[in-house]
């Protein structure tokens, strides 16, 4: 789990690129999005990390050009690459791929976690990135692999899913709350 405020993973202790962030938490079960045309969604393979990790550093610049201080994109391969490889095969981790063209246009990484007993110690799935080129958004691909992870997710019995998404990020915040997510928490940070 990560550590309030820390923004570090405490299965890494790697810093995380997401700093302060609105948790969401899915409400409900809205109907599954229609699947786009011509979009292929699959588990990611050991040989899809190194597309996967461009993606990624895309989701980074991304990040960067909505104002967020400590991205830093040209640091992403190989960190995104790694990050996607503990993904691939694990039961209890989830990356998936979304092809279109022939080529990758678009992911997502999850997990699953279970809360501390003083908390209820429940499980609960955990999506850490989703991201589509901006080349192939608003067809339905972001919504289709976060769909695929909800079947992954009830597979393994989780009925509650939770992921941050930066407050600085109006398109997302509006994508995910079209998803069924609403407000949690709020994550506060302060420059020393």
């Amino acid at each position: 789990m990560r550590r309030r405020g820390s923004g570090r993973s405490s299965r890494s202790g790697r810093r995380s690129s997401r700093g302060s962030e609105t948790p969401t938490r899915a409400r409900g079960r809205p109907g599954a999005p229609p699947r786009p045309e011509g979009v292929r969604i699959r588990a990611a393979r050991a040989a899809d990390a190194a597309d996967i990790a461009g993606l990624w550093r895309d989701l980074l610049a991304y990040h960067r050009d909505l104002g967020e201080r400590d991205v830093r994109p040209s640091k992403a391969a190989s960190e995104g690459e790694e990050f996607v490889r503990e993904h691939i095969g694990p039961r209890d981790r989830l990356a998936l791929v979304a092809e279109s063209d022939g080529g990758p246009v678009g992911f997502l990484v999850a997990t699953l976690r279970k809360r501390s007993p003083a908390f209820g110690g429940w499980r609960y799935g955990h999506i850490y990135d989703v991201y589509v080129d901006a080349a192939h958004r608003r067809l339905g691909i972001g919504a289709a692999l976060v769909e695929e992870a909800f079947r992954w997710f009830r597979r393994h019995r989780i009925r509650l899913v939770q992921l941050q998404v930066r407050t600085r990020n109006p398109a997302g915040i509006e994508f995910w709350r079209g998803l069924g997510f609403e407000d949690l928490a709020l994550t506060l940070e302060r420059r020393l």
